[in-house]
């Protein structure tokens, strides 16, 4: 995998234009031209029937991090929209027999894929360079005094651009998130349901949060689609009411498998949620939430957990409560 790694080979003026406003920059709410996830996966009481859990089998942790970087390329005639930098962590705590076993089967990927092992360690394959840590205890796990259990182990596998550099502080993050606990799920309270929107002329000015629906609506997928990339559960069908189980076991990953044996492969999957949202079309949606600002219905920007800038592309003011990091820990 070389890069910068196309994601759009060429560009229109428009949408050049849209890239300069709306994802270039730091003068947004969060840097849109970064995209990053970080998916943590426990065995706890609360998560028994997804994670295993139960007293005599418990101690499993998977982590996903990444963090993937975008730009405008203009090597070509015509500009494209790229990926100029990939950082890519998977870090597994398991049963130490286990551990060594998918220490053994890295090595034979790593052999069949052809990377080629690095003076200073670590091994390169075109521009992406992988870097391999084992530990009895890790060190974030020593620093925020959690006890390994006994007989486990520590493998993380980190994936980057050759010469890409993260920041510690965001190197940091999903240890972080590690160390808030489990997201506790709300409960629905008892709404009134609205036969139509007539309503609302009667209740504002007021404030206005917008769901995955929209996102949908214009053509992205839903977070689910990231759930299979990464490979967080073993998902096997489309139903939203079903309980998938983790991806815990070290044998049941396969995401450093496919990214050492085929990373241009993989590629488009990695890029595909970015892609999706850069391409999309502020829906009727959002042209009626414009419509309702412009009449002074609302107050203060559109909140919402969407990361694809549709609302402010509508020239409707919107504030995105993801920050830069889409965040999972059960």
């Amino acid at each position: 995998m070389f890069f910068p790694h196309p994601v759009i080979e060429q560009l229109t003026p428009p949408q050049v234009e849209v890239w300069e406003k709306h994802f270039a920059g730091d003068r947004h709410e969060r840097p849109r031209s970064v995209e990053e996830g970080i998916w943590r996966r426990t065995q706890e009481p609360a998560n028994a029937e997804q994670s295993g859990w139960s007293k005599d089998t418990h101690g499993r942790r998977r982590i996903v991090h990444y963090n993937l970087r975008y730009g405008l390329n203009y090597v070509f005639p015509e500009p494209r929209l790229t990926l100029d930098n990939l950082y890519l962590m998977v870090s597994h705590l398991a049963p130490a027999g286990e551990i060594a076993d998918y220490r053994c089967d890295l090595e034979t990927w790593l052999a069949e894929g052809r990377w080629r092992q690095l003076p200073q360690g670590g091994w390169q394959k075109g521009d992406l360079v992988l870097q391999l840590a084992e530990f009895d205890e890790h060190p974030q796990d020593l620093r925020a005094g959690r006890p390994t259990p006994d007989g486990f182990r520590s493998l993380e596998v980190v994936f980057t651009s050759d010469g890409h550099e993260l920041h510690r502080t965001v190197r940091n993050l999903p240890w972080d998130v590690l160390a808030g606990g489990m997201r506790v799920k709300e409960r629905r309270g008892n709404p009134t349901i609205a036969p139509d929107l007539a309503g609302l002329l009667e209740t504002g000015p007021f404030m206005v949060e917008v769901g995955c629906g929209t996102s949908i609506e214009a053509g992205i997928p839903p977070l689910h689609f990231l759930h299979e990339v990464y490979r967080v559960t073993q998902r096997r069908s489309n139903e939203f009411t079903q309980s998938h189980a983790f991806t815990l076991s070290p044998a049941a990953d396969s995401l450093v498998q496919e990214m050492v044996l085929g990373a241009d492969l993989k590629a488009p999957d990695l890029v595909a949620m970015f892609r999706a949202c850069f391409l999309a079309e502020p829906t009727y949606a959002h042209r009626a939430l414009k419509a309702l600002s412009d009449a002074g219905l609302l107050v203060g920007p559109v909140l919402t957990h969407n990361f694809d800038v549709l609302s402010a592309r509508q020239a409707c003011p919107s504030c995105s409560c993801a920050a830069t990091t889409r965040r999972s820990h059960r």
